[in-house]
């Protein structure tokens, strides 16, 4: 079916008028059944689920832009709609670009029409664009050469649209259409008809809504704006209905290979064969107006530039998926060991430290599921997680050839990681300090450095502090512990620094004990000559990294400033020295330095506050 084009310039406009208690409201998807209402009533074949099927899949919807008027008693009666995108001499006639917006898709229901009331809707969109600062108008008018359509140009006529001549049969057409309607004819605009009405196909250019739309996401933060690439009269077009689909995925997303990961994560092939145009490929837009192309349909194959990220997709299988607490902890605590940085110390995410806290009884194991978990053909390559609960503590580890993969754990972690108090969304992420990748990349999401610990360690080429342990002490392994006066030992020792909350669980060293990984014979404990355990600490060996890991260490107060904590370590670390360990990791504060302990780099604290 061909159409007549129409344009008007915005000056002089009439003045909008609705009949008394009638309004105009604007359309989305929660109140699309409005519009589909007259659309079916009025063009026919509208049929619930319309509305997105045909405007928000469609390449100039966005907010604002559909309208509906309203009689007093609320009921849908006409609708309109001001699109932005750029019709005009770039687009399909030439070379000059000139773009302009469209009203279209202007309908009344049939109990409603002749009223007068596409006239009203029509001119409440003139106004919106003006609103919007542009100085021209256009429109096509489908159906009115084959004589189907005349009332819908006399309402344009009414408005003061004039007949825009974009080909020769146009002429004639006009001719018929002022005949018809018994009025005198309008000088026209013309198009120079000696140019040919398809020119050679060109480069997608961005349309002024587009620009707009790119403008607004990277002031909000957005880096980019995915849109289709579609084909028509043999001239590429942008689309905007896959970014509409895919834009709560790209929000957080850095660079082109993290829109590609989305994409080939969320199965694009699916989205090209839902969708109405059937785009020929995908670009990114960024702020400037300038595109990425970044793939096709249908088997999404992409440009050079990034084929190589792709084929690591492809070659990688890679998956994610959410941890699972009772088959998944061995496999991770695998993985650590397996990609320890003795450097970077896996933003001190080590297996000991996992294992320790998945152990804890403040453990939070009803959320162990918000971890995330990456496998490449099966095996773990990546994992984001919490230590005893969501929001605080929180930590992202990758092994080295998957460290591309940061923003996905990261975007992971802002979702699932995250806590709400008071509105207000909140997460803690913690590194260390050399780890320059995953700083950069808290910082570029909105990540604020707020604390800093030292990670220290004791070389075992360096000299043990002896101290005697004091008349009536005595040293004993976890082999044969009583489990009530270790748990009074470690509750005592911390409840003056820390909440601990109530003395009332003594199976929580039971448990502990029952670790996969804990070593009984490496649990040390001071016993008092009354028979209270005064100073008691764990210890934890990496067999495969050959290191020692402290946690917990505890003094009841009353037996401070006599040594123990310091005699306790150091029994503890000539084990696993005698097991090969080549030093220990210990704790921030300042008794560690006091025996030998270096530092060796800080743990970082970067948080991160935002509305819900």
């Amino acid at each position: 079916m061909r159409s007549l084009e129409m344009m008007r310039d915005l000056n002089n406009l009439p003045d909008l008028v609705l009949p008394g208690g009638y309004s105009i409201i604007s359309i989305n998807e929660d109140n699309g059944y409005l519009w589909e209402e007259v659309m079916d009533s009025s063009w026919g074949n509208h049929p619930p689920g319309a509305f997105r099927e045909v405007m928000v899949a469609n390449n100039g919807y966005e907010e604002n832009c559909v309208f509906v008027m309203l009689d007093e008693n609320k009921n849908a009666v006409a609708t309109s709609s001001a699109w932005d995108y750029g019709f005009g001499e770039d687009t399909w006639y030439g070379d000059t670009y000139q773009a302009y917006p469209i009203l279209a898709f202007v309908g009344v229901k049939k109990e409603h029409q002749g009223k007068g009331y596409g006239r009203v809707v029509s001119i409440y969109c003139l106004h919106e664009f003006v609103k919007r600062g542009y100085k021209k108008v256009h429109l096509g008018v489908m159906g009115t050469y084959d004589g189907e359509n005349y009332p819908a140009v006399k309402t344009y006529l009414n408005c003061g649209f004039i007949p825009y001549i974009v080909e020769e049969w146009h002429k004639d057409a006009w001719k018929k259409v002022f005949a018809h309607l018994n009025i005198p004819e309008v000088e026209p605009i013309l198009r120079d008809l000696s140019k040919p009405y398809v020119q050679t196909p060109h480069p997608p250019r961005p349309w002024p809504y587009q620009l707009r739309q790119a403008r607004e996401a990277h002031e909000a933060g957005e880096p980019y704006v995915l849109f289709g690439l579609w084909e028509e009269h043999n001239m590429y077009k942008v689309d905007s209905a896959i970014y509409i689909k895919l834009k709560p995925l790209i929000n957080k997303a850095e660079n082109p290979d993290e829109i590609i990961r989305i994409i080939y994560e969320e199965q694009v092939e699916n989205i090209f064969i839902d969708y109405p145009r059937n785009p020929k490929a995908m670009l990114l837009m960024k702020r400037d107006g300038s595109y990425i192309k970044i793939g096709e349909s249908p088997d999404i194959r992409f440009n050079q530039g990034l084929e190589k990220y792709l084929q690591q997709r492809d070659e990688m299988k890679i998956t994610c998926r959410r941890y699972k607490i009772l088959t998944d902890f061995s496999k991770v605590y695998g993985f650590l060991q397996d990609t320890y940085d003795p450097v970077a110390l896996n933003s001190n995410l080590l297996p000991q430290f996992f294992e320790y806290n998945q152990m804890h009884t403040k453990f939070d194991y009803t959320k162990s599921h918000r971890i995330g978990v990456w496998e490449d053909r099966g095996k773990i390559v990546a994992i984001a997680c919490f230590r005893r609960t969501i929001g605080k503590i929180c930590l992202l580890h990758t092994d080295k050839k998957h460290s591309f993969l940061l923003p996905e754990l990261l975007a992971w972690a802002e979702r699932e990681l995250s806590i709400v108090e008071n509105n207000r969304q909140s997460l803690e992420i913690y590194i260390t300090d050399k780890e320059s990748d995953k700083r950069e990349l808290l910082k570029s999401n909105g990540f604020l450095h707020t604390h800093s610990d030292p990670i220290k360690k004791f070389d075992f080429n360096n000299p043990f502090i002896e101290r005697i342990l004091p008349e009536g002490f005595t040293l004993i392994d976890g082999m044969d512990a009583d489990y009530y006066k270790l748990n009074d030992c470690f509750w005592m020792g911390f409840s003056d620094i820390i909440d601990v909350g109530p003395n009332d669980d003594f199976e929580r060293q039971v448990y502990l004990s029952n670790a996969p990984h804990y070593m009984k014979t490496l649990t040390t404990i001071i016993v008092a000559p009354d028979g209270e355990y005064a100073c008691a600490l764990g210890m934890w060996f990496d067999d495969k990294n050959k290191y020692a890991f402290l946690e917990p260490l505890a003094t009841i107060p009353k037996y401070r400033r006599m040594g123990l904590a310091t005699i306790a370590l150091t029994e503890a670390m000539k084990k696993t020295k005698a097991m090969g360990a080549k030093y220990c990791f210990g704790g921030p504060n300042d008794f560690y330095t006091a025996i030998g302990f270096d530092t060796v780099c800080n743990w970082e604290l970067w948080k991160k506050e935002w509305e819900t």
